[in-house]
């Protein structure tokens, strides 16, 4: 969009809207005074014709379809498969170098963890209380009971991702400790003073959990402001084991203990609570409870929560929606598998390529720190291979295969011939070309597997959606779908421009015309 280089008006607009960031919602009217004054100088220079010409042809920058209005951030750009496949192997040499989670972090940086640790708490973290007791004879051979109570924050993940809880652990200043224990990786933070520092950090994001263990932490933090207030301020003189106001407040402590974490069964929230979503706070969430995976060759992502914290997940679809134009993500409601597990929600985030590139697009700027990271990176992976018809290539077809396997995520990260091949492959060139007929590309002759590799890119499509929004299909044409329905062309057109739910032999479901934006 450079036009007319050597005229100097025009390279300053130019720096101005394309070099620059994309404005906020909230800088629309300073923007577009200053657009126009920009304008206004090109008409004294060089004429009233360009200026309006200029005008109309960058102001629609503003509102380009390629960005899409977020909640905590100005725009999500959506990028093109070159940009993500530069951005995919950044990303890579970052982990390869060992620089994804930086030593120190400047203070916006610091916000942004904060609220990214907020997130992940509310996925894998937890608010303990542990009552020990031990038996002692006196000097009189008498048996004396102490009882002690500790209060503990706690993140649990697979050993695997050990080197995120020394990240935070470095990022909160030091406190706590990270421990193995059978398999598994533990964040703890037991004692008073590294407690004191947390919660001077934290409060008001542990306050603010999206989920119900919003709950716990205030019952948490009651039972620990209490106990170590009693501590302080108790008559030292007077052995805690035959205080009996110590017995009481134990007895409280016990109670509160007792109705936390899986032990709770009320789980109305406070009347001030709000759930907020943030990107931060979404990664967080993701890399705490995310799962991407593949369907078939179509990449998917899922992430469920008990039925109790459902509404959780409709915040994070509505925040979602918001990231462009045809975003597809759904709620399914699950019941249990076994006798022990609790009803369920799942989030799903659809198929369609417009939604999987806004997403990626939407993750791929934000500042991972687990390893879940090489999930999504494989995972994008896929995406731009199949997008380029690469998966037809005998090496794309082993690539993806063993990206698929998450028997050894990270062994895939370090095997370097691996590496290479995914370097190369993702450097080539699509392995699609167009064809005369608009909006139809082909696999390169003699570069596939199978002779008749055939991918639409636009063109009238139909989208039909069931009530639940749970499931889709795709039809290239209107006579395709109503071959399934078994009803006429013309019944089809009918039901698309009705633009409601329509009951059908095979169910009930919402007809739309789309065009599909594959590169």
């Amino acid at each position: 969009m450079r036009i007319l280089k050597t005229n100097p008006i025009l390279k300053l607009l130019n720096s101005y809207l394309i070099d620059s960031p994309q404005p906020s919602n909230l800088n629309y009217f300073w923007n577009f005074g200053s657009l126009l004054a920009l304008c206004l100088g090109i008409q004294i220079l060089s004429g009233v014709t360009l200026a309006i010409l200029t005008f109309i042809k960058y102001i629609s920058m503003f509102y380009s379809v390629e960005y899409a209005l977020s909640t905590d951030i100005n725009y999500i750009y959506k990028y093109s498969l070159l940009e993500l496949k530069q951005k995919i192997l950044d990303l890579k040499k970052k982990i390869s170098n060992g620089n994804l989670a930086p030593a120190k972090l400047n203070n916006e940086d610091k916000n942004y963890f904060l609220e990214w640790l907020r997130g992940f708490t509310d996925g894998e973290g937890y608010f303990s209380i542990d009552i020990s007791s031990r038996k002692n004879l006196n000097k009189n051979g008498e048996i004396i009971e102490y009882k002690t109570v500790k209060f503990l924050y706690v993140l649990h993940l697979a050993a695997k991702d050990i080197n995120v809880l020394y990240t935070i652990q470095n990022y909160l200043g030091g406190i706590g400790e990270v421990k193995l224990y059978k398999g598994d990786a533990f964040f703890i933070v037991r004692k008073r003073e590294d407690l004191d520092k947390l919660i001077k950090l934290m409060y008001k994001y542990f306050s603010k959990l999206n989920t119900t263990k919003v709950l716990d932490f205030l019952a948490w933090n009651e039972a620990r402001t209490i106990y170590y207030k009693f501590i302080d301020e108790r008559v030292k003189d007077l052995p805690l084991h035959k205080d009996l106001s110590f017995m009481t407040l134990l007895e409280k402590i016990t109670s509160i203990k007792n109705s936390i974490n899986k032990s709770r069964t009320q789980f109305i929230l406070p009347e001030n609570h709000k759930i907020d979503i943030t990107s931060h706070w979404l990664l967080g969430f993701i890399e705490a409870e995310g799962c991407f995976y593949l369907n078939n060759l179509s990449i998917a992502f899922k992430l469920s929560q008990t039925a109790i914290n459902r509404e959780v997940l409709v915040y994070i679809k509505d925040y979602l929606l918001k990231l462009g134009n045809n975003f597809i993500v759904s709620i399914e409601d699950c019941k249990p598998n076994s006798f022990n597990q609790k009803p369920y929600s799942v989030l799903y985030v659809g198929k369609g390529n417009n939604t999987a590139n806004l997403f990626i697009s939407f993750l791929i700027n934000l500042p991972w720190l687990s390893i879940k990271v090489l999930d999504f990176i494989n995972w994008t992976i896929v995406y731009i291979l199949v997008s380029e018809g690469k998966h037809y290539l005998y090496e794309g077809k082993d690539i993806i295969l063993k990206l698929k396997s998450k028997t050894d995520i990270e062994s895939n990260l370090l095997d370097k011939d691996l590496e290479k091949k995914i370097i190369d492959l993702l450097n080539s060139e699509s392995n699609y070309e167009k064809t005369e007929q608009s909006g139809i590309l082909i696999t390169k002759e003699n570069n596939f597997t199978n002779t008749s590799q055939i991918k639409h890119i636009a063109g009238s499509y139909v989208l039909i959606t069931d009530l639940e929004n749970t499931k889709s299909i795709t039809f290239k044409s209107n006579v395709e779908c109503a071959e399934y329905f078994e009803v006429s062309k013309v019944t089809i057109g009918r039901w698309i421009k009705q633009n409601t739910y329509i009951t059908t032999k095979k169910g009930v479901y919402l007809f739309k015309r789309i065009h599909n934006d594959i590169e």
